[in-house]
């Protein structure tokens, strides 16, 4: 069963090419070493006066070994009323990590994504740099990561492209209220290195309720912020979601 789920996500991971991403869905809490993994699908079809169709893909997969660590995070998002897109938007992220010290790990990775209501049809993301451990106990987690980015975007409208060179850094924070509720929130802040006004702001936060071992519920709120958008005239600046649903790890 586990390497139907492994196959069914690298073909996702082959076809996919979005938002930024909050890689702390990637880790597992658990420190064993050896491949784990979720995938997690919702659909909903609702008749009205226009049927509204909704389809979202969500998988992780992750391989430890020793101090490495390799992390593979795939997400689809497709909606449809009468005929027309009105959500239309996934991406790919790959992530590297090495431990270096009891505080300190280098990590490394690379991203695909695609964004119809941004006007993004396709965004590639390269970045490396450190994360700090401040805090890791059994019921509280902080980490806080520093990062060079470097940005190709393509604009879905015309032939419009832009080469940037972003910091990317992010803090977050994970709370265990109990070992069923717990609590994970994360904030980014990517501003370009050569224009500190030209920046983005995504913060998450997920509450989390442990069904069974393998089974658990999260609700979700986040938000986007981008002070300059693709296409400043068609594209909001600020951009927020709230979702739930139910997930399945192995």
């Amino acid at each position: 069963m586990k390497w139907i789920f492994c196959a069914a996500f690298c073909l996702m991971f082959v076809f996919s090419n979005a938002q930024l991403v909050n890689t702390e869905k990637l880790r597992k809490k658990q420190k064993e070493e050896g491949l784990s993994g979720e995938v997690r699908v919702n659909g909903s079809f609702l008749k009205n006066t226009v049927p509204i169709y909704r389809l979202s893909y969500f998988g992780r997969m992750e391989l430890r070994k020793g101090s490495n660590r390799f992390m593979l995070f795939t997400n689809l998002n497709f909606s449809e009323a009468d005929g027309t897109n009105f959500v239309n938007n996934g991406y790919t992220h790959l992530r590297y990590n090495k431990k270096l010290g009891e505080s300190v790990t280098l990590e490394v990775f690379s991203q695909a994504q695609y964004n119809q209501i941004q006007k993004i049809r396709g965004r590639f993301l390269q970045g490396i740099g450190p994360r700090f451990r401040l805090v890791e106990n059994d019921s509280t987690r902080f980490f806080v990561g520093v990062l060079y980015m470097y940005e190709h975007e393509e604009i879905s409208e015309g032939a419009e492209f832009n080469r940037h060179h972003r910091m990317s850094s992010y803090l977050t924070l994970g709370y265990a209220f109990s070992k069923i509720f717990s609590l994970d929130h994360i904030t980014y802040y990517q501003p370009r290195i050569d224009f500190l006004d030209d920046y983005r702001i995504v913060t998450e936060t997920i509450l989390g309720f442990k069904v069974s071992k393998h089974l658990s519920f999260q609700a979700s709120f986040n938000l986007l912020y981008d002070s300059s958008p693709p296409d400043s005239k068609g594209v909001p600046r600020s951009i927020f979601s709230i979702s739930n649903g139910l997930s399945y790890t192995f």
